[in-house]
């Protein structure tokens, strides 16, 4: 019998530390219990990553995970495919992973799955992975086994590309997956549109209904973000120098200047001083003051 080459994923930061033997095709790493390599750690996407192995080699894909992929200390391109050698180090999170190569492991089944170039699609919905180059090669996977492919490795790529009939049913398929994909990836990754900070642009204004906002024209995405990021604690300091300066940073990029007390006579009345340069905002940043200062106060509002 010859020998063939197995792969295998040592996870170096667990308390479990057994290794995982990858197959060939496709092997899943995330935080849902159903992946190849199991990762019980909240910053650890659902489908964060995936390997792709064939006879003679594995690929390493960061599935546009909120965290990222380090290989060696360097972050991948979600979506991009990178060739694994033997003793490379992967980091997800804090979970440090070795990847090793074994001569003489057990024969394994041909592998169906392959890791083809990315190829850029315009518009693509926010966070789903772009340049889909697999499509099709997931539902051929679920196919009996004299419909599949026997590509074994990427010597037969380009020849597999190619528009021949070999491809078809692989393209068929991509029809009904192109469909399919980017519905099981919003479910599989729905976690993402429930953070300000990886949430679709059009998603960030049901975020704001949790906190009664509305975000008028004059807030760009990275500041309706940023609020919404601090908002729990923005509304819990509601009424106090903090939250009221903390709103103006977000909204004009800068610190405020804010005087309490400026008024022996009146001691209700504070004052804030903003640039000159908003000064065409001036009725948005009033309706912020009013909104998150404490309601017996008056504000003197000047620009600078």
């Amino acid at each position: 019998m010859a020998q063939t080459v197995e792969f295998r994923l040592q996870p170096t930061t667990m308390e479990t530390a057994q290794p995982v033997v990858l197959r060939q095709g496709r092997n899943l790493i995330g935080r849902q219990p159903d992946n190849d390599l199991y990762l019980p750690d909240d910053r650890v996407s659902r489908k964060h990553a995936e390997i792709i192995c064939s006879s003679t080699e594995c690929w390493i894909i960061d599935l546009a995970s909120a965290n990222g992929v380090m290989v060696n200390g360097e972050r991948l391109t979600p979506n991009v495919a990178k060739v694994l050698a033997p003793d490379d180090l992967i980091e997800i999170a804090e979970q440090q992973i070795i990847f090793k190569q074994v001569t003489g492991g057990a024969n394994q089944p041909p592998s169906y799955w392959v890791p083809l170039p990315p190829t850029p699609t315009p518009r693509q919905p926010y966070g789903l992975p772009p340049g889909l180059a697999r499509v099709g090669y997931h539902l051929l996977a679920y196919l009996p086994e004299i419909y599949r492919l026997p590509i074994n490795d990427l010597d037969a790529v380009a020849a597999h590309l190619e528009d021949s009939p070999d491809n078809f049913l692989a393209r068929f398929l991509g029809i009904f997956e192109s469909i399919l994909w980017p519905i099981s990836w919003n479910i599989a990754n729905f976690d993402l549109f429930l953070h300000a900070s990886t949430a679709p642009p059009d998603f960030l204004p049901w975020l704001a209904t949790w906190f009664t906002v509305t975000f008028d024209g004059s807030w760009d995405d990275e500041q309706r973000r940023m609020f919404l990021c601090d908002a729990h604690k923005i509304y819990a300091l509601s009424g106090t120098r903090w939250s009221v300066s903390r709103v103006l940073e977000i909204y004009l990029g800068e610190m405020p200047v804010l005087h309490e007390f400026i008024d022996e006579k009146d001691p209700f009345i504070f004052q804030v001083k903003v640039s000159s340069k908003h000064q065409a905002k001036r009725q948005q940043i009033a309706a912020l003051i009013d909104a998150h200062k404490p309601a017996n106060t008056v504000c003197r509002l000047e620009f600078t």
